[in-house]
């Protein structure tokens, strides 16, 4: 069953007596099996009883969809049974009074409702009219058709029918629709889309279409849906392989255009939501909006020398200078907080206590590191502790310096060109390769050397400081107006 069968409730349209599959019900569906037919031979009795439908099929010969219906007021109805389901008309919740429901129905079958969307209006009345009459002709404001057709287009998302554009006489059906009361729009069924592809409708702001691009996948069926659901969560996602064949085709797409996916380019979750509940002969609807410029900031990554790309992380910039840090070189803010936990006395008689280690930029500008850790270290009883404290917190520091680099005098947002116009990995990476941006400098971190007995304190000094290299060696493609990461290296520190 389709979402609408299942959540609606229906009346029989044409009551009466005929046995032509619409108008009264049947045991199974009719000339399904032998000898088995109506379950009631009069409908009239049940003109204004309500069903629920609880199961769907189509006669193969006839390729015609029946439905099985139960009265909500009553399980043991004697009308309860199969009914064709073109026989069948939408019941209607209440409308609000300060709302018009338009119902989107089958272009060939005025009572078959595909959706329906709820337009609101505060302060308006109950049975005032939703548009004016300008000279004559029942009219409605733009800002009204676009977040009509909008609410409309959005409606059918995946669904095989779809709406470019509402037409005088559906605007005029739409003005003189009184608050509180539906009116019903014929929206159009998708035309030649493959049963194995799904149709990517690009919606600029105003409501109009863009352009559209087909995804075909082999094997695929009409009806099934192109993504699946994603395990404890509410959303649905595509498999790798289509989500990368999808961007490069929306990347195609939109090149030179003028216009890009709402949020930048690069598939948004909602967006890849969107396309996954997709199915396979119909069509779904994608929002774009215009590219305001042609600037793309470069995003810093690094990874170790050698690594997997796989490690990939990304790099922060800071520009915090402090007049005290050696060469006037930025350094961290802040130090991850570490905890020990210190281990009892030899008699067992102490209790665990744990230790936070957390130096601020200020403490870390002072060249003589002895208060930075010695005063931490020497309350620290157990010696085994206090190394393991030493190691891990040196261990911060180098962590620190592999992801923040010193932004100060850099420009990442010059790389530049036609709004929407494609570039390659090689014009990014050129860019890059050929600017300031080719080597990045980390943060200085402090060098502390041990006395080498951790039975003592103090246990350490700083005697210097040092800081990674990071180097550029390729950058992504894109387009003009988006982010685009470039990728750098580093290996051991250094002065």
């Amino acid at each position: 069953m389709t979402d609408t069968q299942q959540k609606a409730t229906y009346k029989i349209a044409s009551p009466g007596t005929a046995n032509d599959g619409k108008t009264v019900t049947y045991k199974q569906p009719a000339w399904t099996q032998y000898k088995v037919g109506r379950a009631i031979t009069d409908s009239s009795p049940y003109a204004n009883s309500t069903f629920k439908i609880d199961q769907v099929g189509t006669r193969t010969r006839e390729g015609d969809q029946w439905v099985h219906i139960t009265d909500t007021t009553n399980a043991n109805s004697p009308a309860n049974g199969w009914i064709l389901y073109s026989g069948l008309k939408q019941t209607e919740a209440p409308v609000a009074d300060n709302a018009i429901q338009i119902n989107l129905v089958d272009p060939k079958d005025n009572s078959k409702v595909i959706k329906s969307i709820t337009v609101t209006r505060d302060g308006a009345k109950k049975g005032t009219n939703f548009g004016y009459s300008d000279n004559g002709n029942w009219t409605i404001s733009m800002s009204d058709r676009a977040s009509i057709l909008n609410q409309i287009r959005d409606a059918l998302n995946g669904t095989s029918y779809t709406l470019d554009t509402l037409t005088t006489a559906q605007i005029a059906q739409i003005a003189q629709t009184n608050f509180g009361s539906s009116v019903n729009i014929s929206v159009n069924a998708v035309t030649n889309i493959a049963d194995n592809a799904l149709r990517i409708n690009f919606r600029k702001p105003d409501g109009t279409s863009l352009k559209t691009i087909d995804f075909v996948k082999g094997g695929a069926t009409k009806g099934t849906t192109v993504g699946s659901a994603v395990s404890g969560s509410t959303n649905w996602t595509l498999s790798d392989g289509d989500k990368a064949t999808i961007q490069s085709q929306i990347t195609t797409a939109l090149a030179n255009s003028g216009y890009q996916l709402s949020g930048g380019n690069t598939l948004s979750t909602s967006q890849i939501d969107t396309i996954a509940r997709g199915q396979y002969g119909g069509q779904v609807y994608l929002n774009v909006v215009p590219v305001t410029n042609g600037i793309s900031t470069i995003t810093p990554y690094g990874k170790q020398k050698d690594s997997d790309d796989k490690t990939l992380t990304a790099l922060k910039g800071v520009s915090g200078v402090y007049s005290k840090t050696p060469n006037g070189y930025s350094i961290p803010s802040e130090v991850t907080q570490d905890k020990f936990v210190e281990s009892p006395t030899a008699t067992g008689a102490a209790t665990p206590t744990n230790r936070t280690f957390n130096v601020t930029a200020a403490q870390l500008a002072d060249p003589n590191g002895k208060d930075l850790l010695t005063n931490f270290l020497s309350g620290i009883k157990d010696a085994a502790v206090r190394k393991a404290a030493y190691d891990g917190i040196s261990e911060r520091f180098v962590d620190q310096a592999k992801s923040e680099f010193i932004s100060t005098g850099l420009n990442f947002d010059e790389f530049s060109g036609a709004p929407g116009a494609a570039f390659t990995e090689d014009t990014a990476t050129g860019y890059v390769n050929n600017s300031a941006l080719k080597t990045l400098k980390s943060v200085k971190i402090p060098v502390f050397s041990p006395d080498g007995d951790f039975e003592k304190v103090p246990v350490t000094d700083t005697n210097e400081w040092v800081q990674y290299t990071f180097s550029a060696y390729k950058a992504d493609s894109g387009t003009y107006g988006n982010p685009v990461k470039a990728y750098y290296t580093y290996d051991g520190l250094s002065k």
